[in-house]
């Protein structure tokens, strides 16, 4: 005789418990996913948030000027020469020896200067022109630097107007000049960022007294810088 009753080591197998199973890890499979999603996402959402807060510190870092600044200068000595002379010939062969003082404000701001151009004018006639060695100059520096100018062009033919005017200004005991500089400069901040190298300009008005024969004849001076150049101005 055949047995056709089950054996006691088989289990039955039911199909609700079957589609149960199915559905609990189908369900963890999703759950599975979305904690990674939700983790994906949470990062995407980190990162943008850090891009736009150093986005911010940068652009206000830059808008305030905080480490940029304007560089100062100063005309600290100066002497005219050779001015009797050329009045006594209505010829101007004049020379000029200047001590100059510029100072680094930036926090954080290393300033790379070209050669500086300078142009020293007396009622629109030229009584020196030359140049100044380039250098760099570092955050909170302080450098002093002399120059030697000459009247440029050389002989230059005074009227009898330009004569008159002249030998009364030397005679008052304050002769008015401007000075004009021209300088390339790039400067570099704290990010280690460089600036495009831009023309600064500085226009100095001084006061001199002529008559004096050996020692500085400056009296009066006060420099202004133009065109100094950061992202959102210094």
């Amino acid at each position: 005789m055949v047995d056709d009753r089950p054996s006691a080591d088989l289990k039955e197998t039911k199909p609700g418990s079957l589609l149960e199973l199915m559905e609990l890890v189908f369900w963890r499979g999703r759950s599975i996913e979305m904690s990674k999603l939700v983790k994906r996402y949470r990062c995407v959402c980190f990162c943008i948030v850090v891009c736009i807060v150093g986005l911010t510190l940068f652009g206000y870092y830059i808008g305030s000027g905080k480490f940029l600044d304007v560089p100062t200068f100063q005309v600290r000595e100066f002497r005219l020469s050779d001015l009797d002379e050329s009045l006594t010939t209505s010829t101007l062969n004049t020379e000029c020896n200047f001590t100059m003082e510029t100072h680094n404000r930036g926090k954080n701001m290393h300033i790379y200067y070209g050669d500086f151009y300078f142009s020293v004018q007396w009622e629109n006639v030229n009584m020196g022109y030359g140049k100044v060695a380039r250098f760099s100059q570092g955050s909170k520096n302080t450098t002093y630097f002399t120059g030697i100018l000459q009247s440029s062009p050389a002989n230059q033919k005074l009227n009898a107007s330009q004569q008159a005017v002249l030998t009364e200004s030397r005679n008052s005991g304050s002769m008015a000049l401007s000075i004009d500089v021209v300088v390339k400069t790039r400067w570099k901040d704290i990010t280690g960022l460089k600036s495009d190298e831009f023309d600064a300009r500085i226009e100095c008005q001084i006061a001199i007294d002529p008559v004096i024969a050996s020692a500085s004849q400056l009296l009066d001076q006060e420099c202004e810088v133009l065109d100094f150049k950061c992202f959102n101005g210094c």
